[in-house]
């Protein structure tokens, strides 16, 4: 990467309004006070600020039985919708480089690039390529003293990206521990799977009569991959809503009369791991797939080919016998699903729960100088790798010929039957293609394509801080922080189209008599590609016509030599180790992204010059220059465009791109009065930040705090502000990148037609589809397009208010009362809109001349064919909602009952009031309210009560959360329909955690627990909420202090 010269400098630690409290989070021991310093304006309480800042403290963290971070701070209410790397192979982060492996934070739902995540106040390089959201589980939870979260925009604090708020990771000082630390932590499921074990080793120390302090600290981690087979509810028993028919709503009890049904198992008829195919033909979806499932539907059995008993559609079991039998597609809804275990795909390999090794090794420390200076560094490597199996290549059509020398005898004899009748014609023997088509995707155990991603994290910060000996002291800081990630993803068992095709153009090698590939005895020959086939490979002649060819073979010379091993393309696990050696390869794809920031800020109070009646005015000010570079290098086997992606011209391309920004601040907190009648605190805060980018130029953002004490424990508390986020480089810079669209969601469709607006049905006759057009008549696959970067993006700017109360009654100690109001409204919002989207606003406005349609292209027929899409600044997003929480800790030898210990309890929650996006910058008509869609329930609840009594300590942990609508269904679904779907909703969920704690001696101590005890399963259609695919685990951990 390019370095670059870095001018002057800023802090990201600097606040007022926004680093401030709500209470502290329950503690194993009990409600524990922290000072909370996200400001260089210290607060001195949990709860003396205008924004809540919620508290998490690490030894609650380090005996939760997490090791992955980001799975125990989704339990936030405020953060349930993030992301945890246990769940990074089922659910999508959105990085242009694999997500495989990232745990990261999403605030309020508003998705992770808005959320900004600091270490010890200062900002973190990303973990993902071209984005700003950072890999939280390369944080040592071991250093970890307490995580902040706060809710609000905070713009003017910390820059960019913070516009739905921030977690801040505090780490540990030298003085913080108390020799070295050694814990050692074991877990594992009740099904005995998913193994996990953790170390970590810690030491912190101060000397030099105290001037010094420096920690250290090395921990790692491995747990064990969980693939779908390995749980009753994943795979094709995962669940699915499908269209509605009679005869699936009988099976499972369910409304006839709903558009669609919600049902498990479900599987996709449209191909088999083994291969359908009409022996008599070369379309196996228009003359096989098509009309089995169409009789199967109809009650009259998959029909025959006329004038024999031969079925339209068949599949071959074992490869080594090769005996046909009629294709079973279960109970089918339309061509893509169908209910039931039948012959259709049923993923069963891919992982739920991917494999992790990860480690890191961290080295911080201080020295005093003198008074006026002080010497710090952060530093930090970290690695891991993790690993996924994801969905296979597949194929609508493959070209078997009819002297296939894999075909087995009873095969041959259908063929000398039908040539017999005249059904199959003579062969011309003129070079053209003379055989049938199969649908069969690459679904063998040897061959399941994935990642195994290498993910690198170097961090450090070093500077210097101190007092400057003006008037009653001025402090300081200056830093440079540095930090790179490198992600090495290896796409393994990548199929090369030339390859699988010569694999499959086999024959009879006359000199030795064994099956070979045919272009091995003559390098001339090139395979045909069958009618019907989709994705055609580029280098071919024909496309669809019956007698396509290759025109060359690209990533391999023909001949003996060339390594070619012959497929045989009927049956399970047909594909031989040699054949997987030809045809399938490994390709490497490698990020890179830096970030370099140097910070300066003072911060002081007027105290020796006027302070008003409530005190003296607090201030603080910096300057920040901050530089982010990324590039994303693609293996060169995309650039042939010959693999599988590549035969749709939508091969993966690279990414670079950098920017670089100058900002500076300034905040206040001024205490109006102070000790009054009525007004035992009135406080006034606010914050200011202009920032000048490379790429969108400048911003500013503010924010004004307000808190009023009457007394009585009583405080009220406020805040409005104005926060913005600058686009990140993937968003700016991403090339154009492959996108499928879900070609059973195109609106026109008569399944989709009537849903929508009332606009839907003209638009789409007016763009030429027919009535009555159904896309499954036409497409059996999603359909190719593109997505990318918007170099022309605007900035995002959010408005966010926040008002609160906090009581602690002054009668009852121990008892605290927490509730805030927030508002948050993005204008400009980024995003990328789903082809389905751009689909449906292209139809749903009130004419088809607005600026959706030029981006789907459709046949004459009706079908979409290619769609475009990428990064815009959308309408609008809305969200508005309450926190609130209770605390109460007290002895029980207050209620008379002596030597019994201490209990404390908690409760969180949010209540979700609006969640609206407004996807069209022009119509503001246009928009989706998600409240009650599937990760936004209207309600959530965490609730904990411990008890400790001497050395034991016992911990109940529950979730609770709202019933909401089950995945891929929406509001809009409903709106015009009632009875859209049956079953719609996942109905409340309960998830509880049970735990313990005990200290034998002041050196060694034990904890240990059930992590979601009563195994609760996944929703249907989910695999993330209200809990993952590990289900019931149990941990045990021992920590040694020596």
């Amino acid at each position: 990467m390019k370095k670059k010269p870095l001018v002057s400098a800023i802090g990201t630690l600097c606040a007022t309004t926004f680093l401030n409290s709500t209470a502290a989070i329950a503690q194993e021991s009990g409600i524990e006070e922290v000072i909370v310093t996200g400001s260089r304006i210290a607060r001195d309480n949990a709860t003396a600020a205008a924004s809540p800042v919620a508290v998490l403290g690490g030894d609650t963290i380090r005996t939760a039985g997490q090791a992955d971070l980001g799975e125990l701070l989704r339990e936030s209410p405020a953060l349930n919708n993030s992301l945890p790397a246990n769940f990074s192979a089922i659910q999508s982060a959105g990085t242009t480089d694999s997500d495989v492996g990232l745990g990261l934070l999403n605030l309020r739902g508003l998705g992770a690039v808005r959320t900004l995540t600091l270490v010890n106040g200062r900002r973190h390089v990303a973990g993902g390529q071209g984005s700003a959201a950072v890999d939280i589980n390369s944080i040592p939870s071991v250093m970890l003293q307490r995580v902040e979260t706060l809710t609000g925009g905070a713009s003017s604090v910390y820059g960019a990206d913070a516009v739905s708020g921030v977690v801040n990771f505090i780490l540990r000082d030298g003085g913080d521990f108390d020799g070295v630390e050694v814990t050692a932590q074991t877990g594992v499921t009740d099904r005995w799977d998913a193994n996990e074990h953790y170390i970590s080793i810690g030491t912190g120390f101060e000397f030099a009569d105290g001037r010094g302090e420096a920690v250290i600290a090395i921990e790692g981690l491995t747990n064990d991959e969980v693939l779908e087979d390995q749980r009753s509810f994943a795979g094709p028993y995962v669940g699915n809503d499908i269209n509605a028919t009679s005869a699936i709503a009988a099976a499972n009890g369910l409304n006839p009369n709903a558009t669609r049904l919600f049902v498990t198992p479900t599987t996709n008829p449209i191909s088999s791991a083994q291969g359908v195919f009409n022996i008599a033909n070369g379309d196996p979806f228009y003359n096989s797939i098509r009309p089995a499932i169409a009789g199967v539907k109809a009650g009259t059995g998959v029909p025959l080919i006329p004038g024999t008993q031969i079925p339209v559609a068949q599949v071959v079991d074992s490869p080594f016998n090769g005996t046909p039998r009629v294709y079973n597609p279960g109970m089918p809804s339309n061509v893509n699903s169908a209910y039931g275990i039948g012959d259709g795909l049923q993923s069963l390999r891919q992982t739920v729960l991917p494999p992790q090794e990860r480690y890191s090794v961290n080295l911080n420390g201080s020295f005093e100088i003198n008074e006026s200076l002080r010497l710090f560094l952060e530093s930090k490597y970290a690695f891991s790798e993790n690993s996924n199996v994801q969905g296979v290549d597949f194929n609508d059509g493959i070209p078997i010929a009819y002297d296939n020398p894999y075909l087995s005898p009873a095969l041959l004899q259908q063929i000398s039957d039908l040539q017999g009748l005249g059904i199959i014609p003579p062969n011309p023997n003129d070079g053209s293609f003379y055989g049938f088509g199969a649908s069969r995707d690459s679904d063998d155990l040897n061959v399941m394509p994935g990642d195994i991603v290498e993910r690198e994290t170097v961090r450090i910060v070093a500077g210097l801080e101190g007092e400057i000996d003006v008037a009653d002291g001025i402090e300081y800081e200056l830093s440079f922080n540095y930090g790179s990630t490198t992600v090495d993803t290896n796409n393994f068992n990548l199929r090369l189209e030339d390859r699988f095709y010569a694999a499959l153009d086999s024959t009879i090698d006359p000199a030795t008599g064994e099956i070979v590939c045919r272009s091995n005895i003559d390098p001339t020959a090139l395979p045909p590609i069958g009618p019907g086939a989709y994705p055609v490979p580029v280098f071919t002649t024909g496309g669809f016509t019956p007698f396509g060819k290759f025109t060359e073979f690209v990533s391999f010379t023909p001949g003996a030599g060339s390594g070619c091993a012959p497929f045989n393309p009927l049956g399970f696990n047909s594909t031989t180790q040699a054949n997987a050696d030809f045809v399938y390869v490994d390709a490497l794809d490698i990020s890179e992204l830096e970030q370099r920031v140097i910070f300066g800020s003072l911060a002081g109070s007027t105290s020796s010059f006027f302070e008003l009646p409530g005190g003296a005015i607090s201030w603080a000010a910096g300057l920040e220059y901050r530089e982010e570079e990324s590039t994303f290098t693609v293996n060169p086997y995309e650039g042939t465009q010959n693999t599988w992606d590549g035969s749709n011209g939508n091969q993966v391309t690279g990414l670079a791109g950098e920017f670089d920004v100058f900002e500076y601040f300034a905040e206040l907190s001024a205490p109006l009065l102070a000790d009054q009648p009525g007004a035992e605190l009135l406080e006034l805060s606010g914050a200011y930040r202009y920032a000048d980018y490379s790429t969108v130029g400048t911003n500013d953002a503010w924010s004004v705090g307000l808190r009023y004490s009457p007394g009585f424990g009583l405080t009220l508390r406020g805040t409005i502000a104005e926060a913005v986020r600058a686009p990140n480089i993937s968003e700016l810079y991403s090339p154009q990148q492959p996108n499928f669209f879900p070609f059973q969601d195109d609106p026109c469709s008569i399944d989709n037609i009537n849903l929508g607006s009332p606009n839907r049905a003209s638009n789409c006759a007016a763009l030429g589809v027919p009535t009555g057009y159904d896309v499954n008549d036409y497409i059996t696959a999603g359909i190719p397009g593109v997505t990318g970067g918007n170099p022309l993006l605007a900035q995002e700017e959010a408005e966010t208010v926040t008002a609160g109360v906090v009581y602690e009654p002054t009668f009852a100690e121990g008892l605290r009362f927490i509730v805030d109001y927030y508002s948050t409204e993005i204008t400009g919002a980024i995003d990328a809109l789903p082809s389905a989207r751009i689909a449906e606003a292209c139809v749903d406005l009130s004419s088809i001349n607005n600026q959706f349609c030029p981006l789907i292209t459709r046949a004459p027929q009706g079908y979409i064919t290619y769609h475009a899409s990428g990064q815009v600044n959308l309408g609008a997003f809305e969200v508005e909602g309450v926190d609130f929480g209770v605390d109460y800790g007290f002895e029980l030898s207050s209620l008379g009952l002596d030597s019994m210990g201490a209990l404390d309890f908690s409760l969180n929650g949010t209540h979700l009031i609006d969640f609206n996006e407004y996807q069209d910058p022009i119509d503001a008509s246009i928009f989706e309210t998600r409240v009650g869609q599937f990760g936004y329930p209207e309600w959530i609840l965490n609730a904990r009560a411990s008890w400790s009594v001497a050395d034991l300590t016992l911990s109940l942990a529950s979730r609770w959360e709202d019933s909401q609508l089950l995945p891929g269904l929406s509001n809009i679904d409903f709106a015009s329909n009632p009875i859209f779907a049956d079953p719609s909703q996942t109905g409340n969920s309960w998830v509880h955690d049970i735990n313990f704690s005990y200290v034998f001696s002041e050196s060694i101590d034990i904890y240990g627990g059930l992590n979601n005890a009563f195994d609760r399963a996944p929703y249907l259609g989910s695999l993330t909420r209200p809990a993952g695919p590990r289900g019931r685990f149990g941990f045990l951990a021992v920590n040694f202090k020596i």
